[in-house]
């Protein structure tokens, strides 16, 4: 058997792609690689893209994926909004067409139609779409289709709407007018579909609900389980990110809202913002103290090590959120806002802490940087829960249970 893996996620390096997006991409395909063999089309960056660079990433890639891959690439669409005239033309045509919308033309043009349907060609007994972005050619295509998977990850109209309602002024407020064709492209890719994974119960209920179609299913985010070690006595609180800009909104709503008053509180409190770029931030490290922005950290490990408490203020976003996961795996207690914790199967306040305003948030964080016993005691209820629920080997299992059930 052959699978096609289509995705616009391309890891060009495969040791800093740790974003969400990337982790949850490789639990799938760790998955099929169990099933079938796999082909990969991948829709790239155009400034990056050079031809017959397949040869080279492809023996990369099955190396790191320890399997056999066929790997394919294709150039983006560009979407061009050079000046005010181009911009108003993108938001009517966006109003009118799913295909035409930023996020959606860059894979609905005719050479992306094209590469899909070349690889088409190979006779595949199943296509696994790797969120929204790639069912857009696989709506469009005229050519009979194998069952397809569809990993939608994040529901992106649900999120497109919270990010317009954060922007908060009026010029945001006409993006609004392209949620109804968003919602209807989301609506024909899960139609199309013969099972679409969501990252949760709570997006399950949600999308069965507002679609009244069958065949979603919860596929949650997962990581392999870490050995315990020993909470450390250190006042070290750790926010792990990434270059995403919801992440770099959370961090300096962090840095600004919260952490002045946990310093003033623990005075010896540090504050550790890894993954993200330190040139993202519009800040002098040096102004602010017990900051640490180390940027990309290879050794998970020894950073969860010295980390008393991990804390998620995310404003914006949709899916559930590895990080949330990743530091239950390693008995680390987590301070979230409620849209950070969306989806997560915590319990507040025995498994985690959830707050919204700066005050509780940074009043939760100097609980438990004060107090060693009280994050102890959630953390490892937290792991307890987290090695039920989200052990990634039982979560690969599922996956392959789901798509071979669908395939015989």
């Amino acid at each position: 058997m052959r699978i096609l893996f289509i995705s616009s996620y391309f890891p060009d390096n495969l040791s800093t792609s740790i974003h969400g997006v990337y982790k949850r991409m490789s639990m799938f395909i760790d998955a099929i690689k169990e099933i079938a063999e796999i082909d990969m089309l991948f829709f790239i960056d155009p400034e990056n893209y050079k031809p017959g660079a397949e040869k080279d990433y492809q023996k990369e890639f099955s190396k790191h994926w320890d399997t056999e891959i066929n790997l394919y690439l294709c150039p983006r669409a560009e979407f061009k909004e050079e000046d005010e005239i181009r911009k108003w033309l993108s938001l009517g045509a966006g109003i009118f067409s799913f295909y035409k919308q930023r996020g959606r033309i860059e894979y609905s043009g005719s050479e992306q139609l094209e590469a899909l349907e070349k690889c088409l060609d190979r006779d595949h007994c199943a296509i696994f779409a790797h969120r929204l972005s790639a069912m857009c050619p696989l709506l469009l295509t005229e050519k009979s289709l194998p069952p397809v998977f569809f990993d939608l990850d994040d529901i992106e109209h649900v999120v497109f709407k919270r990010y317009i309602k954060n922007r908060k002024n009026l010029r945001s407020n006409l993006l609004n007018l392209l949620l109804p064709s968003l919602t209807k492209g989301e609506y024909e890719a899960v139609k199309l579909a013969t099972k679409t994974f969501v990252c949760s119960e709570y997006d399950r209920q949600y999308l069965t609900e507002k679609f009244k179609l069958p065949g979603i299913v919860v596929v949650p985010n997962s990581i392999n389980i870490p050995k315990l070690e020993p909470l450390t006595k250190e006042p070290n609180m750790l926010f792990l990110a990434s270059d995403y800009d919801p992440n770099v909104q959370a961090a300096e709503f962090l840095i600004q809202e919260i952490w002045p008053s946990v310093i003033n509180k623990v005075p010896i409190a540090k504050l550790i913002i890894a993954g993200i770029d330190p040139d993202k931030f519009n800040f002098n490290q040096s102004d602010i103290p017990g900051l640490e922005l180390p940027g990309f950290v290879e050794d998970l490990d020894s950073l969860y090590k010295q980390t008393r408490l991990t804390i998620v203020p995310m404003l914006v976003g949709g899916g559930t959120r590895f990080k949330i996961v990743e530091s239950a795996m390693y008995g680390k207690p987590t301070v979230s806002t409620s849209l950070g914790a969306e989806g997560i199967e915590l319990s507040d306040p025995n498994e985690i802490l959830i707050h919204d305003t700066p005050e509780s948030i940074s009043g939760a964080c100097v609980e438990l940087l004060k107090n060693f016993e009280l994050s102890e005691k959630i953390g490892l209820a937290a792991r307890k829960k987290a090695k039920e629920l989200y052990d990634r080997k039982n979560v690969v299992n599922s996956v392959k249970t789901h798509i071979s059930n669908s395939l015989k």
